[in-house]
């Protein structure tokens, strides 16, 4: 399920729809296509668009991260290591490290429920009737 929330623009939505798409079909480019109605060609050009985009986000992560580290490292020697700690769990990359644990905390739980409908289909799937056997009469 795709959740919107306050400050997404229209593009950040479609990116997710993509990528639950294209996650869905096991990265099959083709299907993903065929599902979402758009040409393999837009489906393409919106995956490498993504990618970029993600390759951006991580990278200004990794200079957050960088700019904290130094931050402590100068810090080291202050009266107040309490509120290093605080701004240090603001960090924003940790945030995102919480998303991609929510992800796939949820592909996870999805993966168990289609399990349990598999399970479920099995047991209330018509079984063969098998003719009971006969006893011997004995003499």
């Amino acid at each position: 399920m795709i959740t919107w929330s306050p400050g997404m623009s229209l593009e950040d939505i479609e990116n997710k729809v993509v990528e639950k798409a294209y996650d869905y079909y096991r990265k099959n480019a083709q299907q993903t296509a065929n599902s979402l109605k758009i040409s393999l060609e837009k489906l393409q050009e919106k995956i490498k668009n993504f990618a970029i985009k993600e390759q951006e986000v991580n990278e200004a992560l990794q200079r957050e991260k960088m700019h904290y580290q130094d931050y402590l490292r100068r810090a080291r020697g202050t009266r107040y290591p309490s509120i290093l700690q605080k701004d240090v769990m603001r960090m924003p990359y940790e945030k995102i490290e919480q998303e991609k644990l929510k992800k796939e905390e949820e592909e996870r739980i999805r993966l168990e429920q289609e399990q349990l409908k598999i399970k479920e289909e099995q047991i209330h799937k018509p079984q063969e009737k098998t003719e009971p056997l006969q006893r011997k009469p004995q003499i």
